[in-house]
């Protein structure tokens, strides 16, 4: 009976479209806000699009040469961000299905190809 429930949320929750906009920010406040409805406040992916908030709301002070960087990077965040859009539309949970989320984890090696 538990899994049945759960087959038919997870069908209900796939044909319930998701918010887009071309704000990141917001995007990010739209996912946060689904991670809440569809998996659980502080659960599923709620680090990753925590973390994403704080890299695109921090003050951009920085040097000509350091600023290009950063902004190549938050750049390539936004594969991330659509990755986690699609991963919550398909109602498909686990950092597997995140082939981008190297980007949050410095240190691995993959990390250092940036």
């Amino acid at each position: 009976m538990i899994e049945e429930r759960k087959r038919n949320f997870i069908k209900k929750q796939r044909k319930l479209e998701i918010g887009r906009s071309t704000d990141i920010v917001e995007q990010l406040q739209i996912l946060l806000k689904e991670n809440g409805i569809r998996i659980g406040d502080g659960e599923g992916y709620h680090y990753y699009i925590q973390t994403l908030i704080e890299l695109f709301t921090a003050p951009q002070d920085y040097s000509d040469q350091v600023r290009d960087e950063v902004a190549k990077y938050l750049m390539s965040l936004h594969m991330l961000v659509d990755e986690l859009y699609e991963a919550f539309q398909r109602m498909t949970y686990g950092e597997e299905d995140l082939t981008h989320s190297y980007l949050l984890h410095p240190r691995l090696s993959r990390f250092k190809e940036l």
